[in-house]
């Protein structure tokens, strides 16, 4: 079975970590009878990573919108052909244009073409809602023409059916597995007088709601909670944070509250979470986040939004808030920063959360198995005239 691993929809992030145990887990067990070929963007964190295997055929994914239509119209076809792929497992995305002849499975990660109902939306410029509103059809068309669509939680099974338009009978669950770069960790004892620090690991996409942090800081400032009792850990940089504030940056409230790791190796991502007490994501969307397998991993609490999405994966391993609601967050993190017993439930809370996934090597058999299901013969087949 010849497969076209196409990941040119993943850049930065989580998903590079994901890409890579993907990768490290067919080097350590190489599936007999299967060929793979790379498909990366030609620019990020993805790329430098993979040109390091010698082993593997890579091609390389033009960035500008123009050159990649040229090239899924022209060249892709040639490539398709002189590989001799049977089929296409998209990472993460919305799939490739591709004949009868080839399949396409593809996993998807596009929360933003199911939930149109999200706050997320009200804070868009308009010409960023036209944008979006385009490039959303764009893929849930390329979705509606894969042979198998792969969700990771029913939740968004259910939303791609729904507001997508994907068959219900195309789609499967492929559980989402924490990244190889993390490991359990014996929580360290408490310093005294030490800041609790909040740790909030994304960029600053506008559904992040990083954007409401400065606002959250102002109201923690109002209640007398000072930098030496709450502190911000960001994995962006300063120049990036600033550039989302919507009011202009408040150097002083900035300097007291927020500490800039800037963008973090995916092989480093164990280093924050051990500087952490609690995790926080603020988004409006998301399939799933690697964020909340980590901290499960790691043994770090979480305060999640309170959303559907983290609701349905995190159930009693995070408390929620509304992510527009910079009081009731200010509220909130106080009352974490001092309930030692509210944190190590939500750990042990999550540690049983995540014994229920599967780990890499058990996702990659599953992935596998969808995709010779989809071809209609075992990987390991060798094909005939008759195929």
């Amino acid at each position: 079975m010849n497969v076209l691993l196409d990941c040119g929809a993943i850049k930065e992030g989580g998903g590079v970590q994901l890409a890579l145990n993907f990768l490290d887990a067919l080097e350590r067990d190489p599936p007999p009878g299967v060929k793979i070929t790379i498909l990366v963007p030609d620019g990020g964190q993805l790329r430098d990573a993979v040109r390091k295997r010698a082993d593997t055929t890579v091609l390389f994914l033009p960035q500008p919108y123009v050159s990649r239509l040229w090239f899924e119209t022209f060249s892709l076809p040639h490539l398709l052909k002189n590989h001799a792929i049977d089929v296409i497992f998209t990472f993460f995305g919305a799939g490739l244009p591709h004949p009868r002849s080839v399949k396409s499975v593809v996993t998807v990660a596009y929360p933003i073409i199911c939930y149109p109902e999200s706050p997320f939306w009200r804070y868009l410029g308009k010409p960023d809602r036209l944008w979006n509103w385009f490039r959303n059809k764009v893929r849930v068309r390329r979705l509606r023409q894969a042979d198998l669509v792969l969700a990771e939680t029913e939740i968004m099974a259910r939303r791609l059916a729904a507001h997508a338009g994907v068959p219900s009978g195309k789609i499967r669950i492929l559980p989402p597995a924490v990244s190889g770069y993390v490991t359990q960790r014996r929580p360290a004892p408490a310093t005294t007088g030490a800041p609790a620090r909040f740790l909030f690991v994304s960029g600053v996409a506008l559904h992040k709601n990083l954007w409401r942090l400065q606002e959250v800081a102002r109201e923690l400032q109002r209640r007398g909670q000072t930098g030496a009792q709450i502190r911000f850990l960001l994995t962006v940089d300063e120049a990036a944070f600033k550039s989302v504030l919507r009011e202009g940056s408040d150097e002083e409230l900035i300097r007291e509250y927020f500490e800039f790791l800037g963008p973090i190796p995916p092989t480093a991502i164990q280093r924050p979470y051990e500087a952490a007490s609690f995790l926080v994501t603020l988004s409006d969307l998301e399939s799933f986040s690697n964020n909340y397998m980590e901290a499960w991993c790691v043994g770090v609490p979480i305060i999640a939004s309170d959303r559907d999405f983290a609701r349905s994966i995190c159930g009693p391993s995070a408390v929620y808030v509304e992510p527009h609601d910079p009081r009731a967050i200010s509220d909130l993190l106080v009352s974490c920063a001092t309930d030692g017993d509210l944190a190590r439930s939500l750990v042990a809370a999550g540690r049983e959360r995540l014994a229920r996934l599967p780990d890499t090597r058990q996702r990659v058999r599953l992935i596998l198995s969808y995709l010779e299901s989809v071809v209609g013969r075992p990987a390991g087949a060798v094909a005939t005239p008759a195929d």
